[in-house]
């Protein structure tokens, strides 16, 4: 089996609550300027998930949001994510007007077919708000390509030697004394 596949098999197996911390860490690389961030759809403290809308979010220094909603539900599948944009985009639930979200970030360890793309972008109440889904393919290969510490940390997949690390992991181990660098 290929590393791309075993990186796919472990996103599919993975529980929602480690599934949440891989895509939030993954998402905090991507958003490096952010002002907030924040995790409502998780329990501090505890590897558990718990009712939040939106799951995650960044505020950006244009004081524009993020709202990232993620999901291991692959019964419910486009369902829920119609659900959860939905909910997102609830004035009521988020206390945040539509206007001022830039982006919703969708995090699924499934497939998503075209067509429901296509439909979960037309649920969107306004063009100015971009919406980017990570299926489990797009996933998978973002972690393989870019983020290989990841990969090991949450999957427990050494996809290498462990030689060659990102900066974000090489910073954080040599400010680490205990690890001798």
């Amino acid at each position: 089996m290929g590393r791309l596949q075993s990186i796919e098999n472990a996103l599919a197996e993975i529980n929602e609550s480690v599934f949440q911390e891989l895509c939030d860490s993954f998402l905090m690389l991507k958003y490096p300027n952010y002002q907030t961030f924040s995790r409502a759809g998780s329990q501090a403290g505890k590897q558990k998930t718990r009712k939040g809308t939106p799951d995650s979010f960044f505020l950006l220094p244009s004081g524009k949001y993020v709202f990232v909603e993620h999901s291991t539900n692959v019964t419910s599948g486009v369902g829920k994510l119609e659900e959860d944009i939905s909910k997102c985009i609830d004035e009521e639930k988020t206390g945040v007007s539509v206007k001022d979200i830039e982006e919703i970030v969708i995090c699924t360890n499934f497939k998503i077919k075209t067509n429901d793309i296509k439909n979960l972008k037309s649920s969107l109440p306004d063009d100015n708000i971009s919406l980017t889904v990570y299926t489990i393919d797009s996933l998978a290969m973002e972690l393989y390509r870019n983020h290989r510490d990841l990969v090991h940390e949450y999957l427990g997949l050494a996809l290498d030697t462990g030689q060659v690390v990102s900066i974000e992991r090489f910073i954080k181990e040599y400010d680490t004394a205990a690890n001798g660098i």
